[in-house]
């Protein structure tokens, strides 16, 4: 197991880099952990050839097991390269298909390839530390069974213990983009003490249903690894996630992940574990042109200005009061709001209402 270098602020903060440099490390979390579970019976190997069978895989009654074991969970740890009266840490939870890399435009965090698009690069400069983590059965992160182990109460459970372990700073901001958002919505249900504040990102309330623009996608297991799905339609693939501007789109297509057949069961999970205690600063960030959220069908056209599927996150949270919580619906931008053009005016709204926040 990975010692702790954090046990002191001294040993969090490493030295300060030139304004150019990221100075970041990477490591790896052995955690016991166990959750309840979805029983998830005759998973699917794809999501497109058997669509009864996908039905009656997500519809199948709601029943928990338990689950537990030893995950090795992935961190990058990157330091601020502007000085901050006291330590503030940014833990960063990524999506469905993504890994850390999502909060550093798909780039090594140093590159200056896109560098603008770069949440850990942006956050840096304004004095937060960030840990990127690869969520369970993604990226550098254990991949267990697909279909009962990697779902959203075990991955809840792990961030909770992970975050356990930097509590030690002063303040910590949970930021999550769409699953990693349902996470959020989850973690501050069960455990509501673990940050001081969250920015969720590509969540929002349901418009119509997406269906339609994800079976486009043909999710199909990888060769090898059946019940890890990724997207077999590359123009699928873009028009589900991007919008306007696709000059990520290779790099994204090229370096996917996958969604296990287990999120797949657990998309919604966070429905069932509302926060209804919770009562500190949550900022809301979605692209209006999410076809997931702001459309029909899951395709195009879609405008999240012109519904209230945005603000109305703050159904989410009823504890929380209306002068603590904040959104915003960033333009010309699909799903993956990060990763397009409009990304630093975004990052500059969630960096404002931080500092309204006094996080």
């Amino acid at each position: 197991m990975v010692k702790l270098i954090f046990l002191s602020w001294c040993l969090i903060t490493f030295s300060i880099a030139r304004a150019a440099q990221l100075n970041c490390r990477g490591f790896y979390f052995h955690l016991n952990a166990s959750a309840e579970n979805r029983i998830a019976i005759n998973p699917p190997e794809d999501l497109y050839t058997d669509p009864d069978k996908v039905v009656q895989f997500i519809s199948q009654p709601v029943a928990y097991t338990n689950v537990t074991g030893t995950y090795k969970i992935f961190g990058q740890l990157c330091a601020p390269t502007k000085k901050a009266a006291l330590p503030k840490l940014q833990v960063l939870v990524h999506g469905n298909t993504y890994n850390h890399t999502y909060w550093s435009a798909l780039q090594n965090p140093d590159s200056e390839t896109f560098a603008e698009r770069s949440w850990v690069r942006y956050a840096a400069e304004q004095g937060y530390h960030t840990l990127a983590l690869d969520n369970l059965g993604s990226g550098l992160s254990s991949h267990p069974n697909p279909a009962t182990v990697v779902q959203d109460p075990l991955d809840t459970e792990l961030i909770h213990k992970i975050i356990q372990k930097f509590r030690r700073f002063p303040t910590v901001i949970y930021v999550g983009h769409s699953w990693g958002s349902g996470l959020g919505v989850h973690l501050a249900a069960s455990h509501p003490d673990d940050f001081d504040g969250m920015i969720l990102t590509g969540i929002a309330q349901v418009r119509g249903n997406p269906s339609v623009g994800s079976l486009y996608n043909r999710w199909d297991s990888l060769p090898g690894h059946v019940g890890y799905l990724a997207s077999a339609n590359k123009t699928a693939r873009r028009e589900y996630f991007f919008y306007g501007d696709y000059d990520l789109v290779e790099d994204d297509w090229n370096g996917q992940g996958t969604i296990s057949t287990g999120e797949f069961l657990t998309g919604t999970e966070y429905l069932s574990h509302i926060p209804k205690t919770f009562a500190k600063p949550v900022f809301v960030m979605v692209g209006n042109e999410d076809v997931i959220f702001c459309s029909e069908k899951g395709v195009q056209p879609a405008n999240c200005s012109n519904g209230d599927e945005v603000p109305r996150v703050k159904e989410f949270f009823p504890a929380v009061p209306a002068s603590k919580f904040g959104y915003f619906i960033q333009p010309n931008s699909g799903h993956v709001l990060g990763l397009q053009h409009t990304a630093a005016l975004g990052f500059a709204k969630a960096f404002e209402w931080l500092a309204d926040m006094n996080l």
